[in-house]
């Protein structure tokens, strides 16, 4: 539901009791089951993506906060009208990570400043996301899709690789973690049917890999330095595996210059 001042709250539909998210595994969660014993993922219990349809054209990153009721709600920055595909990330106290999809119809909003993490993109409209593009402006300087020239293939794994580069047209150095990570990919097919939230250790969230390495108690991990305390390159990659042939846009974020930056990438994947 959206507030006249602007202010989005997440709840089923009315008319609905609940609403069931999807496991991998097979089954179902309610509504209530899925946002019950949340466990904060790189410092946010829920992380809501934005993205208007049908042509991707502005994205957003953003975090809505629960209140003493355990309802979600945001204020939504400042976004032309339209219809907008949400998908939202939690993750259960178990480590489970689940994603829920919606759709929403925005007016013309004037919004709120963003703060902390959250972050907005305004992208190039594309409607047939024809070919593929290897450059990306950003705010402060340009993001390059280092790649091979073969195509790219589905059910392949790669390795998605980008430099990003300051004004002058040099490697930037000073690329900062956002959010505990080098960097956030996150892939979208043309049509909306495969989402993913990526990071350089691959789809696997940051909180259920520290569930892991408390139920492990690998001194290896253990010793590991904490991302602050690694010097960034002005490189970031991730492992990802494209699920089905099609056209896709991939959002690639980053901390750079002090500002969260995106990076926004077409291409299309062949069978």
């Amino acid at each position: 539901m959206l507030a006249p001042t602007g202010r989005l709250s997440l709840f089923p539909p009315e008319g609905q009791s609940s609403v069931h998210a999807r496991l991998r595994s097979g089954g179902w969660l309610s509504w209530s089951e899925v946002l019950k014993d949340l466990r904060p993922d790189h410092g946010h219990l829920m992380h809501l993506f934005l993205v208007r349809m049908p042509t991707w054209d502005y994205f957003c990153h953003l975090h809505p906060e629960a209140d003493q009721n355990g309802l979600f709600a945001q204020n939504l920055p400042s976004l032309p009208s339209g219809r907008y595909q949400m998908f939202l990330d939690v993750v259960t106290d178990t480590g489970l990570a689940i994603t829920m999809v919606g759709q929403i119809d925005l007016p013309e909003l004037s919004g709120t400043p963003l703060r902390g993490d959250d972050s907005v993109a305004v992208t190039p409209s594309n409607p047939s996301m024809a070919g593929t593009q290897e450059v990306s402006a950003l705010q402060d300087g340009r993001m390059k899709w280092i790649r091979d020239p073969a195509p790219l293939r589905a059910r392949t794994p790669l390795r998605v690789r980008f430099q990003v580069e300051d004004s002058e047209g040099k490697p930037a150095m000073d690329l900062e973690p956002y959010m505990g990570m080098a960097g956030h990919l996150i892939v979208l097919r043309s049509d909306g049917s495969v989402f993913a939230h990526v990071h350089p250790a691959g789809s696997v969230a940051m909180a259920s890999l520290e569930l892991a390495e408390k139920s492990l108690a690998s001194a290896t991990m253990q010793n590991m330095p904490s991302m602050a305390q690694q010097s960034l390159s002005s490189e970031v990659a991730f492992p990802y595996g494209f699920p089905q042939p099609g056209r896709y846009r991939l959002f690639v974020q980053v901390k750079h210059a002090g500002k969260i930056q995106t990076g926004v990438f077409d291409t299309i994947i062949e069978p």
